[in-house]
């Protein structure tokens, strides 16, 4: 069986990176409708050896964004949006490794766009903007 992607890429990406975030692409991230994608994020030793709070958010236009997932620190994260809940997911075990990044399982189309990353200690935060592009597998009618 052989399979055909088909990709649409609308926008340039654009990555805003800090000292604080290691690690973020700087070209789009690429997810398959129905498949699960990884957004990465990665902070560096010294803000992940702290306790740390990330909230990752669906940007809407350049004011406007939409909470997808969030881990507060010592405590609780802000409830997801609706079209998040039960697809969106934080590697609460690797946080002291750094690793902030976003499991989004169950990719639709709808998630295409800017994701920000940002990660806060006490009155410090930082943020960084990736590019998810969506893209669907088409099998191909030939044998």
């Amino acid at each position: 069986m052989e399979f055909a992607v088909s990709i649409h890429f609308p926008s340039i990406s654009q990555c805003f990176t800090s000292q604080e975030i290691e690690f973020a692409p700087t070209a789009p991230v690429l997810g398959i409708i129905g498949e699960p994608v990884l957004l990465p994020c990665r902070v560096g030793a010294a803000l992940a050896a702290r306790d740390f709070s990330v909230r990752w958010t669906f940007h809407v236009g350049r004011s406007r964004w939409i909470p997808v997932s969030s881990y507060g620190g010592k405590g609780g994260g802000e409830e997801p949006d609706r079209r998040y809940r039960g697809r969106a997911e934080l590697f609460h075990r690797e946080f002291r490794a750094g690793n902030a990044s976003l499991l989004l399982r169950d990719v639709r189309s709808s998630d295409q766009g800017s994701y920000g990353c940002r990660v806060s200690v006490q009155d410090e935060s930082w943020e960084v903007l990736l590019e998810l592009q969506v893209a669907e597998l088409l099998e191909k009618l030939h044998p």
